[in-house]
């Protein structure tokens, strides 16, 4: 997860910012990416500490759309990189992935619809 990167200047100058095509998911990776092809050296620290209110981009909208712009977002990649498998992969799993929220979604409403006395 691209929570929080640190990225030197020079990494910048040679291989530019981030992916603008990419609404989000997957910037990082793709990102990432062309940084190792760039020879440049990716660190994780994992014990720094920030704070991440994961989701808050994503809490307005349905499990169907994010799932929709999720699958969006790894096509491109996909397509960017020239892994053809994982775009056939992802093609293949559209509409199941997109099906499943759909079920979820209406699991939900549902079990909220249902106010006994």
């Amino acid at each position: 997860m691209g929570t929080f990167f640190l990225i030197r200047q020079s990494v910048i100058k040679k291989i530019g910012q981030l992916n603008e095509n990419f609404f989000t998911w997957f910037e990082e990776v793709e990102y990432c990416r062309r940084v190792r092809k760039a020879n440049f050296v990716i660190w994780y620290q994992a014990d720094a500490a920030i704070i991440h209110y994961g989701g808050q981009s994503f809490g307005q909208i349905s499990n169907l759309n994010r799932q929709l712009i999720y699958n969006k977002s790894l096509l491109g990649y996909w397509l960017l990189t020239k892994n053809y498998f994982g775009v056939i992969l992802t093609l293949l799993l559209w509409l199941p992935s997109l099906a499943a929220q759909a079920i979820i979604q209406l699991l939900r409403l549902k079990k909220h619809a249902y106010q006994p006395f």
